[in-house]
Parts: structure tokens; C-alpha cells; sequence
């Protein structure tokens, strides 16, 4: 029997889920034992799932302390001696996946997108030269496997019920962190583009229409997001670009305005239930994989949308005061 240790998504831990997908892949479905490195101050609305969850109580520091996280990741595998550990690809996880493998001296392959078999090999997929190319790497150095996972590649299913055991961590290495707080600041409110049913996308063809898909994703209910040439270009921030090189996202409606569609951008779209694209190129890579597609200018698109939105909403409210 394998054994598997998964570090939390502290960002959005039940997102830790995901990697039990990739554990699945390696292993198969009922070849190993997984355990959650969990970081709590109580027991509530911990991940589904695992098979033991190792949990750090923790008022909010140590999942802050990449270097105590990653003494906490060694101690553990001196006592249990795991087969794989799986970091998410966090900003966290990015600080600590590194330092972990250097500290066991094993390999590292950071930001998979895909895990392949080979009969008894397995090959690990990421992206290479700024996107452009998808690599394919195999493991030579000993247990343990480690590698971080890119947020929103993987999904998961709980298809039957796991009988999980709580642990409390207790090793020496659970003193407090070294870290000190030295002031707090309220975050600006934000949105992660992985998290959103809706997400209105702009391309180069939508350069002209950019500011536009602020209101109409508002008027939708969802967020807005770009491709890489808007982002390439200083138009759209980098938190929000779909793609390879970007973020993997699954929402349930995703309006492509002026995107062509290359391979590193559709890379970024998993398990999407409809896809409408808008493009005056009826022939653009995007629209092969579109449900709908409007072949048109992006800004008088949006106009008419937005103009047919507040029809109805108009309507609707006409019809809510004659029921009053």
C-alpha cells in the first residue's frame, strides 16, 4: 500500500480535494493511503476524502511559515515515510515544494498539468517556454514523488464514503512559529477568475471594448477575465489570464469576446458546460469548441447584450409590480 501526503490549499482548502484526482492517477484507485497536512484552529469544515488528516493547530501563523511548513513535511515523512507528497501550486506551495525536495534531495516537478502512465512509467506534464510547449517528465530519483499541482487542473468526486481519522499534530517541530506579526492590514476585496460560475473573457480582438466587460460581467452575475495578449499588452492583470501560462478555470458559461483561441488559451478551459464565443472570424480556433458562436464586432456585441439585458430586467420588473 502507498502512502500519500497532501499538503493543504490554504488559500481555499477545500480545493485540497483536487489533488486526491492526481494521487488517483498515480496510484490508482485503491493502492494508497492519503493523508492531509491540514492547518486549523478547530475541526470544522475540514476537506472530504482523505484517509487521515494530520491537523497543525494554527491561529492563522504557520500557514503563513513556508520554512516551518516544510520541517513539518520532513518530520512526518521521517516517522511515516511517504511515497508521493503533493503540493498545491499556491503562492505557499511555490515556496515550499522547492525547499522540501532540496532538504530530501529528491527531484522536483513543479506546476503539472497532467499525470500520464506509460505501462509502469509515469510521465508528468507541464508547460515549458512561457506556455508555448507542453512537457513530458519522468521521475528517476528516489521516493519520494514530489510535485505541485496547478490550482483548477484537477477535479474530484467523492464516489463512496471515507472513514477519516483526525490527528493532531504533535511532533517537535509543533513549537510556534519563528515568525512574528508585525501589523495586520485589511485585504482589498478581490476575485480568483477559478472560483467564478461566469466569466466574461477578453481577447485582442476586445482591446477596444475592454473597459465594457466590467459592467457587462457585473450584469451577469460573474467576473471578468482575459488571454495573454491583453495581459501582454499591460490592458489586464496577470491574476486574471486564462491559459496555460495562466489559470486553468471551469466556469458554467464563458464568453469569449475577441479571442482566437490558440492552444495555450483552450489548455486553460477544463470541464466548461458552455462555451459562446464572439469573433469576426467565423474560422478562429475558439469557435470550433464554442456551443454558440456570433460572428461580429465585440463592442457592438456587448451593446446589444447589454441593451437586451436591461429589456428584460425592465419586463420583469413590470411584471413583479402587477402581481403587487
Amino acid at each position: 500500500m502507498k502512502r500519500t501526503l497532501i499538503l493543504q490549499d490554504t488559500e481555499v482548502p477545500m480545493r485540497s480535494n483536487a489533488l486526491l484526482e492526481v494521487n488517483r492517477r498515480i496510484h490508482g484507485e485503491k493502492n494508497s493511503e492519503s493523508w492531509l497536512l491540514a492547518f486549523s484552529s478547530d475541526q470544522e469544515s475540514l476537506p472530504e476524502g482523505f484517509d487521515t488528516i494530520m491537523l497543525v493547530q494554527d491561529e492563522g501563523i504557520v500557514k503563513q511559515d513556508a520554512r516551518h511548513i516544510c520541517a513539518i513535511i520532513i518530520d512526518l515523512h521521517e516517522r511515516h515515510a511517504f511515497d508521493t507528497i503533493l503540493i498545491p501550486g499556491t503562492w505557499l506551495g511555490r515556496m515550499v515544494a522547492p525547499r522540501v525536495a532540496r532538504r530530501m534531495g529528491v527531484g522536483l516537478v513543479a506546476e503539472i498539468n497532467d499525470v500520464q502512465r506509460h505501462g509502469e512509467d509515469l510521465e508528468f506534464v507541464r508547460t515549458a517556454y512561457s506556455g508555448n510547449v507542453l512537457a513530458g517528465i519522468a521521475m528517476k530519483s528516489e521516493p519520494p514523488i514530489i510535485l505541485s499541482i496547478k490550482p483548477g487542473i484537477f477535479s474530484w468526486e467523492l464516489k463512496s464514503q471515507v472513514k477519516t481519522v483526525v490527528q493532531h499534530y504533535k511532533g517537535e517541530i509543533a513549537s510556534p512559529s519563528s515568525l512574528t506579526p508585525l501589523e495586520r492590514k485589511q485585504r482589498p476585496l478581490s476575485y480568483d477568475i477559478r472560483d467564478s460560475d461566469v466569466l466574461i473573457s477578453g481577447g485582442g480582438g476586445a482591446k477596444r471594448a475592454y473597459p465594457m466587460l466590467e459592467t457587462l460581467a457585473k450584469e451577469l452575475g460573474g467576473e471578468v477575465s482575459a488571454s495573454r495578449k491583453l495581459v501582454d499588452q499591460g490592458i489586464a492583470n496577470r491574476s486574471i489570464q486564462v491559459g496555460q501560462s495562466g489559470k486553468i478555470v471551469s466556469p458554467r458559461l464563458y464568453i469569449a469576446i475577441g479571442i482566437d483561441g490558440a492552444i495555450q488559451h483552450v489548455e486553460g478551459l477544463q470541464n466548461v458546460e458552455t462555451i459562446l464565443s464572439v469573433n469576426t472570424s467565423p474560422d478562429a480556433p475558439i469557435c470550433s469548441i464554442s456551443d454558440v458562436v456570433v460572428v461580429g464586432d465585440a463592442k457592438t456585441f456587448i451593446e446589444k447584450l447589454l441593451q437586451k439585458i436591461a429589456l428584460y430586467n425592465e419586463q420583469t420588473k413590470e411584471r413583479a409590480n402587477e402581481y403587487t
